[in-house]
This record gives structure tokens, sequence and C-alpha cells, in this order.
């Protein structure tokens, strides 16, 4: 698996999502009416600051794997 790309993907999805919710419009994911715009935001800074690690790093797993307990405790 390529870590940046999946980083990059997510981004990109996080990113329509939010455009989506403030136009008002739907899509069609299962978590959308579950996520609220502030939550999409939070998941874009971690992501972003995910994505400037993987630069500086040898082990990009583990910079995504430090991540999960983040969102975890947030449930």
């Amino acid at each position: 698996i390529n870590l940046q790309q999946f980083v990059s993907y997510t981004l990109e999805t996080l990113r329509e999502v939010l455009v989506s919710k403030i136009k008002g419009e739907h899509l069609e994911y299962k978590f959308y009416s579950k996520i609220s715009q502030k939550d999409i935001l939070r998941f874009v800074k971690t992501f972003l600051d995910i994505e400037r690690s993987f630069r500086g790093s040898g082990n990009q797993t583990l910079v995504l794997e430090m991540v999960i307990p983040e969102f975890c405790a947030d449930q």
C-alpha cells in the first residue's frame, strides 16, 4: 500500500465532503450524515500533519499508526 496515496486520497475525500456540507448538498458516503464540519476540519488538519511528517520519516507506517489512538479516543 502506498501510504502517501492513501493520505492524499483521504484528504481529497474530506475536502469533497466539507465543500458539499458547506453548500448544503448531500453525498453518498455512509459517514456523511454522522460527521460534522468541525470534525472534518480536525481530520483534514491531522492528515495534513501526517502528510508533512511523511517527508521527514523513514517509517511512514508508524507515522500513520500514531494517529489511530487519537481518533479512537474521540469516540
